[in-house]
């Protein structure tokens, strides 16, 4: 028997009825609905041999299934890119005055039931890449070869501006949509002063990564992009950091939180938290619900029948970490609440960066990445054990925190505040952090400079109470503060706009 599949449909020859370019018919509009039309029949046809493949799996080996799975991926990516680029005629028509709406997102949202905020971001995202002709169609699955030109017999191709590198990797399929927002996104973020040529050759690479890894994995790599043109180290970790810091304040700024009363005597809500502290409590809530754990109380009659292994009992995972969050709200120490933060992360950093002489990001445990204010912050509340890294990536010290003030001193502290030191927060002393009035380490402004040579003491008299918001607003470039002292010599912090770089 012969395979279900014919040829052409695993390989992509050229004179599949997919790359056959038709003669031009007389009119856009014309042109548009005969291609869809092909389009439509191809993906029946295509749909009916994947179909005959699944009903006689025998005749399909692992390297058949693999260059399926390529074109299905590859198709997929070029779907998207069709939309994409219809959302673009979209706003072509609306500005040349032959369509009435305000807004493409919402237009198209409207006809498309899709969401409007995701539309309107694909819409911009349609903007950015353009709507040139596409160079050549791909002959081959992506990563399998150089891709063939489609015939173009009776067809006269007018000359065009070729399209960008991430628009012409996502005609062919060999990156998604995902990937495009991604490498559009680290592009925006390089510096304004580099030129075109240079911007050219990061766009380059950034799609040849994309065309290797995830989405994800190429947004922690794009981060760092600026390295392929800047060959200074110190100049791309401060422009990595920037980048990292500006995330994590927007994170902030989304981060919400509802809570409903259902009536039945449960509480539902939803939240939104920055990606450090979601980790920190799915940590907790693993720590809780642990095989061990559950086990324990199986053998105790809590969960299962009386002797019965936690091995032969189906968890329902999702309500035992439900119990677990309600444990740990139960045990939350409200009497000083961010003495220590409530999940140990290792960090991965350099002494340098703790030190405050230079700015590198840090990662997490989880894979996650710090700007270098959220680690040195973080540290100096004894919230991490920091993995100190020196010069050659290798650990100099596992653990060893010197900045941190003691639970006995937070206690004498607390005599004296009753809420943030910020002279118009009103948060209570249990929710603050313990900051350094003169600078532990070395604190240095946007351009590198020194504004405080640090060596400030943990002691009472250098310890000022500051919640996390205004604790975290220390390391906003922006923004200066000074402290005065009130007449039983409490500080009291003011932050100013910064108009130079000299104090701090």
């Amino acid at each position: 028997m012969t395979s279900v599949l014919e040829p052409s449909a695993l390989t992509g020859r050229p004179d599949s009825p997919v790359r056959r370019a038709p003669d031009p018919p007389k009119n856009a509009p014309d042109a548009l609905e005969a291609a869809f039309a092909r389009a439509h029949a191809a993906a029946d046809a295509l749909m009916a041999a994947i179909a005959s493949a699944g009903s006689s799996p025998e005749h399909l080996d692992g390297p058949q299934l693999d260059r399926m799975l390529r074109h299905a991926q590859a198709l997929a990516n070029r779907h998207e890119r069709i939309r994409n680029r219809s959302l673009e005629v979209v706003r072509a028509a609306r500005e040349a005055g032959c369509a009435t709406h305000d807004d493409d997102g919402q237009f198209a949202a409207r006809r498309l039931r899709t969401h409007g905020a995701e539309t309107a971001r694909q819409a911009r995202l349609a903007q950015e890449l353009g709507n040139e002709q596409p160079t050549a169609a791909p002959a081959t699955v992506p990563g399998a070869g150089p891709a063939t030109p489609a015939s173009t017999a009776g067809q006269a191709v007018p000359e065009a501006t070729p399209p960008r590198p991430t628009a012409r990797a996502w005609d062919t399929g060999e990156i998604s949509e995902r990937h495009a927002h991604v490498i559009c996104q680290a592009l925006d973020q390089l510096p304004e002063a580099l030129g075109t040529a240079e911007r050219g050759r990061v766009e380059e690479e950034l799609v040849r990564w994309a065309s290797q890894m995830s989405p994800d994995s190429l947004r922690r790599k794009a981060r760092r992009a600026l390295a392929l043109v800047e060959p200074d180290r110190d100049t791309v970790d401060q422009h990595h950091d920037g980048i990292v810091r500006a995330e994590e304040e927007a994170a902030w700024q989304a981060a919400e939180l509802w809570l409903r009363d259902r009536g039945d005597g449960t509480v539902q809500g939803q939240f939104v938290l920055p990606v450090l502290q979601g980790r920190m409590l799915a940590k907790a809530l693993d720590a809780l619900v642990t095989p061990r754990r559950l086990a324990r109380r199986a053998n105790g009659g809590a969960l299962g029948a009386p002797g019965s292994s936690w091995k032969d009992t189906q968890i329902d995972w999702a309500h035992e970490k439900g119990k677990a969050f309600a444990e740990l709200i139960d045990h939350l120490p409200t009497d000083h609440l961010a003495s220590k933060v409530n999940a140990v992360l290792l960090v991965r950093t350099d002494l340098e960066t703790l030190r405050g002489e230079t700015d590198r990001v840090g990662v997490t445990d989880s894979g996650d990445e710090l700007s270098a204010g959220e680690v040195r912050r973080l540290a100096s509340n004894a919230g991490i054990i920091p993995v100190v890294m020196g010069r050659e990536s290798q650990p100099l010290d596992l653990g060893r925190q010197t900045r941190t003030f003691s639970d006995s001193q937070r206690a004498a502290l607390a005599t004296r505040y009753e809420q943030c030191a910020e002279e118009d927060c009103n948060r209570p002393f249990s929710w603050c952090e313990i900051h350094h009035a003169a600078p532990w380490a070395p604190v240095r402004g946007p351009d590198g400079r020194v504004l405080h040579p640090g060596g400030g003491r943990t002691d009472l008299r250098n310890a000022i109470p500051l919640c996390g918001r205004h604790h975290r607003r220390l390391m906003d470039p922006q923004v200066t503060h000074r402290v005065d002292r009130d007449e039983q010599g409490r500080a009291v912090v003011r932050f100013e706009r910064r108009t130079g770089w000299t104090r701090w």
